[in-house]
């Protein structure tokens, strides 16, 4: 989850799912699917963005704990990650990156197609770098700036996972990635428990950490990017890999 308070995210989904029971149950609507939430963001607003299993972005209010009707997207293909960038939301669908802006949610402001040949699994907005790095099913990174600057650049992909003992590259899911708040560097997890460090501005890896026992499900910086956390899960998005329990690790920016 990109920005999201556990506490309030485990408060507001109490009352999400409770609100849901009773305005769809008298449906007979697929309610198992509706309360479904496959990942979700928070504006410093107060705003809470959730993408469900039924293809539907909704934008709630976390002070009246309420959905607006006219701010539900229907969309025709499930949301993999989303992230938040000032006043813009990013949701990666499919290959294509769609980008909304809050205040006004008639329709997409923009629609980026990744230059990944497969579907995007997560995605992670950058204000400092006016941009966004998103990764694929395949092991691949793009990092993609939103306007095109002085040099022309805009952007470029790489492959990071670690290649295998027989110098292939292993097509391994990239399943998150984290931004440095202030500079130009980030981390990505995988599904095989490998997290890397990157500086998005010379192009070149920073740090490799010891594997993890499970693959990595998700990774956030703290607000002074200092600290940054990695969860380990043991059974993340179809992993071979098994683990004795869930874990939370902590790692220092210092170490890359």
């Amino acid at each position: 989850m990109d920005s999201c308070n556990n506490y309030l995210f485990s408060e507001f989904f109490l009352f999400f799912a409770s609100n849901l029971f009773s305005e769809f149950h008298n449906r007979n609507d697929n309610l198992y699917l509706l309360i479904c939430v496959y990942c979700c963001v928070v504006f410093l607003s107060g705003q809470v963005v959730t993408a469900t299993l039924d293809k539907k972005l909704m934008f709630w209010d976390s002070q009246t704990r309420n959905v607006n009707p006219n701010s539900i997207k229907n969309l025709d293909s499930d949301v993999a990650s989303l992230s938040v960038c000032e006043m813009y939301i990013l949701a990666a669908i499919e290959r294509e990156v769609y980008i909304y802006d809050m205040r006004n949610l008639i329709g997409p402001v923009k629609v980026k197609d990744s230059p990944v040949e497969y579907h995007l699994r997560s995605l992670h907005s950058s204000p400092e770098w006016k941009g966004y790095a998103a990764g694929s099913v395949d092991g691949v990174v793009a990092v993609k700036y939103f306007d095109r600057g002085t040099d022309g650049d805009m952007g470029y992909v790489f492959r990071c996972h670690p290649k295998s003992r027989d110098g292939r590259s292993s097509m391994v899911p990239i399943n998150s990635i984290g931004i440095h708040p202030f500079d130009k560097t980030f981390v990505t997890g995988d599904n095989e428990g490998y997290v890397i460090a990157w500086d998005a501005q010379s192009k070149k890896k920073l740090h490799e950490f010891p594997i993890y026992s499970g693959s990595v499900a998700s990774i956030a910086f703290n607000h002074n990017g200092q600290i940054f956390a990695v969860a380990s899960n043991s059974n993340y998005q179809e992993s071979d890999k098994m683990v004795e329990e869930h874990q939370i690790f902590f790692e220092m920016k210092q170490h890359f």
